[in-house]
């Protein structure tokens, strides 16, 4: 999923194996692995002597392990600015501080951190999320957490918005949850050790009979909703999916639907995550992003 403020962590462990793998993501924006990875990477010139041309995205911090490159690690990279052509670096970005902090980390080859925070994006004064996950080699059970949040969405109303979540998942068995989202300190929906399948539920008591918690909130009205999670299965079966609440915005008119200009919809904090354990291969993945 395309997100502005984005932090993903991507594991695999296969059970009696010595080595995991580790992936991390800590980026301004990330424009899903389709456009980005599939489309503008391998965009270069089409010269047959070409293997490093393409659209890099500079904002992007990424690392891996383990390092599977004779020396440097070339699967892993920093924001900057690289030739189209070749992909050589032209120049770096300063991203560890002092307006944006953009930083992926491997801590080894069965967890890490990511994270993507941006300053005044397109009238918002913060917006960004960090994502942490572990597998546990001995065991196969894989925890994580992710933290999304905006502040500073118009001069009243929905000021600061902040949504965590946190997920544990062991070999064979369904994920374990806890959620917590809410509006300038309060909250709005909240839950702790939630069994995949009952979250939906979870969410839906925990906002019964506070009207406020999905009233529309925010300087623009109407426009922006607490919207509850989503619970699947992978189409090739064995992957849990689960999308947290997040808060959605509105913009444009239903009345122009199908024409130009026609009704768009954005997600806040949104955190999503996805996990398999299907006995043999353990490959929980859980990714934390947010518009």
């Amino acid at each position: 999923m395309p997100g502005v403020g984005y932090s993903a962590v991507n594991l695999e462990k296969d059970q009696g194996g010595e080595y995991g793998n580790c992936e991390i993501f800590g980026a301004g924006y990330y424009a899903t692995d389709v456009v980005q990875e599939g489309v503008f990477e391998n965009s270069g010139p089409p010269d047959a002597g070409n293997k490093g041309g393409g659209i890099f995205n500079p904002t992007e911090s990424k690392d891996t392990k383990p390092n599977l490159s004779p020396g440097e690690n070339l699967n892993t990279r920093k924001p900057g600015i690289r030739d189209v052509s070749d992909g050589h670096r032209i120049m770096d970005i300063p991203h560890e501080g002092n307006g944006v902090y953009w930083n992926a980390s491997c801590d080894n080859d069965a967890g890490g951190k990511g994270t993507g925070n941006n300053v005044d994006v397109a009238g918002l004064y913060a917006v960004g999320s960090t994502t942490t996950g572990v597998v546990n080699k001995s065991t196969g059970e894989y925890t994580g957490a992710s933290r999304a949040y905006l502040a500073g969405l118009g001069p009243a109303g929905m000021d600061f918005v902040r949504s965590i979540a946190s997920i544990s998942q062991k070999p064979g068995m369904k994920p374990v949850v806890g959620f917590h989202i809410g509006v300038n300190g309060g909250t709005s929906a909240s839950a702790s050790n939630v069994p995949y399948g009952s979250i939906t539920q979870a969410f839906n008591d925990a906002v019964k009979g506070q009207s406020a918690a999905t009233a529309p909130v925010g300087p623009t009205g109407g426009l922006i909703q607490l919207i509850g999670p989503t619970e699947s299965e992978s189409e090739n079966g064995g992957r849990y999916i689960i999308n947290f609440p997040f808060f959605e915005l509105q913009q444009g008119l239903e009345a122009r639907k199908g024409g130009i200009g026609h009704n768009q919809r954005v997600r806040l904090v949104n955190i999503d995550y996805e996990g398999e354990s299907n006995g043999m291969s353990i490959k929980p993945a859980g990714t934390g992003n947010h518009v």
